[in-house]
């Protein structure tokens, strides 16, 4: 599995991506979907994704339990993602900050700086934007956590088979949500293991 290959597949194929596009609701939850009237998914900001969102791996850590499994409904979460360059040729590390950051919900107190990130893993949903994950939860390196809905049509077989998938979050975090890559930008290798028999 040659996951900085894919990677470098995947980004290159957004950068080829039409300049312009209408927001399509198989790829982004805006309007006249159920989640377009939330901040997190207006229209303004799917436009401003595609115009200059950036796509890199990124790390469900946690979302409603229905989003694991076949079904219907849609659901909200966070994934983490990294500007670091480590962390982009081997992403499998975002699964130890994402244990350490579910693990803040055992805490009786946050700490300074961590309380979204406990709301979180508790299974409330503050309306908060991409924030930087404290660095003791990542061994000294970037990482970012950002809400997300689960837009179960983006994903092959409509539900999380796994926490490691294609995001398109924003360059400078400065946008209230990252979303899932469009599934024409998934690199061929990474669909073959997505649709495969759980």
């Amino acid at each position: 599995m040659n996951l900085a290959g894919e990677l470098r597949w995947m980004r290159a194929r957004w950068a080829a991506r039409e300049p312009v596009r209408n927001v399509r609701t198989d790829w982004f939850p805006a309007p006249p979907t159920p989640w377009g009237d939330h901040a997190w998914c207006s229209g303004v900001h799917a436009a401003d994704l595609w115009s200059r969102g950036a796509l890199d791996w990124g790390w469900v850590w946690v979302a409603h339990s229905a989003c694991w499994d076949p079904g219907e409904g849609d659901g909200v979460g966070q994934v983490l993602y990294s500007d670091d360059p480590v962390l982009r040729r081997d992403p499998r590390q975002l699964q130890a900050i994402a244990a350490a950051v579910w693990a803040e919900r055992e805490l009786a107190a946050p700490a300074p700086g961590r309380a979204s990130l406990r709301t979180w893993a508790r299974g409330e949903q503050p309306d908060v934007g991409p924030e930087r994950v404290p660095r003791d939860l990542c061994e000294g390196r970037v990482a970012w956590s950002a809400p997300l809905v689960v837009w179960r049509r983006v994903l092959p077989g409509g539900f999380l088979r796994h926490g490691l998938l294609p995001i398109v979050r924003p360059p400078m975090h400065d946008l209230p949500s990252v979303c899932f890559a469009p599934r024409e930008f998934w690199a061929p290798e990474l669909l073959g293991r997505w649709s495969s028999p759980v």
